[in-house]
């Protein structure tokens, strides 16, 4: 069992001209690179998601379940996340954790709020922090498989 995860390139967003759920499952890296070596896959890329999410979602995963490679393709460093449920009307995160960055702020209707958000990023997230922080996940990630004998 290979376990895959990242976002929208993971995911399989861009494989076919009008990417759908059907066609990014069926052509993303994840599902080529399984059936080339012949294994069963998880593929838990979501797109959109920040380095954290990533880390979230892996460290839930490995704590029930033991893969035989662990593929990880990180995110933008810069996205982050806050909680603030039903941030953006389209949103499809429940637990009120919504993935952010200087784009997506744009996605806001309220303009207070959008202006609120808009200064919180720059104030907490910079380039140096970000890389930092994503150096802690991928050194996390590597203990952790270390630690359950996983390539």
């Amino acid at each position: 069992m290979i376990y895959f995860n990242g976002c929208s390139y993971t995911y399989g967003v861009g494989t076919r001209k009008h990417d759908t759920l059907q066609i990014c499952s069926k052509y993303c890296y994840p599902t080529i690179a399984a059936k080339t070596l012949k294994q069963k896959h998880i593929n838990q890329a979501e797109p959109g998601s920040c380095n954290f999410n990533i880390f979230r979602k892996f460290t839930k995963y490995i704590s029930a379940n033991n893969p035989d490679l662990v593929v990880i393709m990180w995110s933008d460093a810069l996205r982050t996340e806050v909680f603030k449920p039903n941030l953006f009307d389209n949103s499809h995160y429940d637990n009120g954790i919504n993935q952010i960055t200087p784009q997506n702020t744009n996605n806001i209707k309220d303009y207070y709020l959008r202006e609120a958000m808009e200064g919180y990023y720059g104030f907490v997230i910079n380039e140096t922090k970000a890389a930092l922080d994503t150096l802690t996940l991928m050194a996390s990630v590597q203990q952790l498989c270390e630690s359950k004998n996983i390539s």
